[in-house]
């Protein structure tokens, strides 16, 4: 089970629509090109699987044992919408980037970047697709409208959109509103 299916959206809702489940929600569907900046090696993000396997994981009886408090205040954030969390370990593993959680049931892993200027939104790209294909961007240092999440996506996911699954950008502190964008097909 993929982030984006226990999120219960698609990519097939219109542009800048809101879903009918939730009318928090903004779904997108970005109609260019997806792609990786020339001379940018391929991202190779550590598995689920192999995080629980190296024992980076919490374990259940305490899952927030190892988020940063941006971190957590995400995964209780995924909390309220049903998505349960196991915080990751920083980095103690030889070469490889952990990422900040994995879903309690050990499909996906996410990052979380907090980036404190709407130019950080590309540092963010372009720095967690080393630890995860789930990007969540959490904006809460600035306000970033629905309409300029997008036009970030929009800058974005021709660069670095081809080593993600999914991006969701929480907009502002504290806001339920969010932009998901999800990869039909993801290798």
């Amino acid at each position: 089970m993929k982030l984006a299916s226990s999120f219960g959206v698609g990519n097939r809702s219109v542009l800048r629509s809101v879903s009918e489940d939730d009318p928090r929600r903004v779904c997108y569907i970005h109609t260019g090109q997806i792609g990786r900046l020339p001379g940018a090696s391929i991202a190779s993000p550590p598995s689920a699987d192999f995080l629980r396997k190296a024992g980076v994981v919490a374990p259940f009886n305490d899952p927030e044992r190892y988020f940063d408090p941006a971190s957590r205040k995400v995964a209780r954030w995924l909390s309220t919408m049903g998505i349960e969390s196991l915080s990751v370990r920083d980095s103690v593993l030889t070469d490889v980037k952990t990422p900040d959680g994995v879903l309690a049931d050990g499909s996906a892993t996410w990052e979380v970047k907090a980036p404190q200027t709407p130019k950080g939104i590309a540092r963010g790209f372009e720095h967690a697709r080393r630890q995860s294909p789930c990007l969540i961007l959490w904006t809460q240092a600035f306000e970033l409208s629905c309409e300029n999440a997008v036009m970030a996506l929009e800058r974005q996911l021709p660069k670095w959109g081809a080593d993600y699954r999914e991006v969701i950008i929480i907009l502002g502190n504290g806001t339920k509103e969010y932009v998901h964008w999800i990869r039909e097909r993801y290798e």
